[in-house]
């Protein structure tokens, strides 16, 4: 578990939460139904107000997804979207039903309000991966403006999309932050997506004042490695 803050600038409102970022289980092949309990385990020693999946839930079929079966033991209140391998090499349908069918609320191009224990409200967005099905725009459709916004959308590259002028906060994983890195050099492998490996790891600023989050994610694909890049959940001290 790797803590961390972000300090949001927005004017007129003034709050602070807490959020834990898993991204990238990739159950499969590689991490089987207990690397899921650890997880969860894990997760639930946590203290915070939710609990952000941005996607990735699979390797490589759809029935992979009932290795993620104690995710309905998760204490904290979960939002998630679907990841490219969800859409790819599984029925994103039964990924998503499985996973509500367990309590998560998962975000398929749509946000919600979601009131704090400081009487703060807040926006989650989320929508379905870039490369599939997802619709920014249905996305933030009841979002806010006056309202701090998180989106959670696996591939970073939302921060490319228009909608995202509207958003404070992106977490995304997908990079897996290269899962292989090298000291002062960073990630060896390419990175899947436009923004490639200037943008693969840890906070950015983008546009005006809004914060991009990239996890490092639990999981592995390809090489199953990792190289000075353990596989990390994050905790975010967010404060605006």
């Amino acid at each position: 578990v790797e803590a961390s803050s972000i300090d949001l600038d927005i004017e007129g409102i003034e709050g602070e939460l807490d959020i834990v970022v898993v991204s990238d289980i990739h159950v499969g092949p590689y991490k089987k139904a207990r690397w899921s309990d650890k997880v969860v385990e894990k997760l639930n020693e946590l203290d915070a107000d939710m609990i952000l999946m941005p996607g990735d839930f699979v390797f490589s079929k759809t029935e992979q997804v009932e290795m993620l079966e104690s995710h309905q033991d998760i204490e904290l209140p979960v939002y998630a979207v679907l990841g490219n391998h969800d859409h790819e090499f599984a029925d994103p349908d039964v990924i998503s039903s499985t996973l509500e069918g367990w309590g998560m609320n998962m975000l398929r191009n749509r946000a919600v309000e979601i009131e704090l224990a400081d009487g703060n409200k807040i926006d989650v967005a989320g929508i379905d991966d870039l490369w599939f099905t997802a619709n920014p725009m249905a996305a933030m459709e009841t979002v806010d403006d006056n309202t701090p916004t998180i989106m959670i959308s696996h591939n970073p590259d939302f921060i490319l999309e228009p909608e995202a002028d509207r958003v404070d906060l992106v977490i995304s994983g997908h990079t897996h932050c290269g899962q292989i890195r090298l000291p002062w050099i960073g990630s060896v492998p390419p990175i899947p997506n436009k923004l490639g490996r200037d943008w693969d790891c840890g906070e950015y600023d983008y546009g005006d004042g809004h914060k991009l989050f990239v996890t490092p994610g639990v999981g592995e694909t390809g090489p199953r490695a990792r190289l000075f890049n353990p596989p990390t959940i994050n905790i975010i001290h967010v404060t605006y």
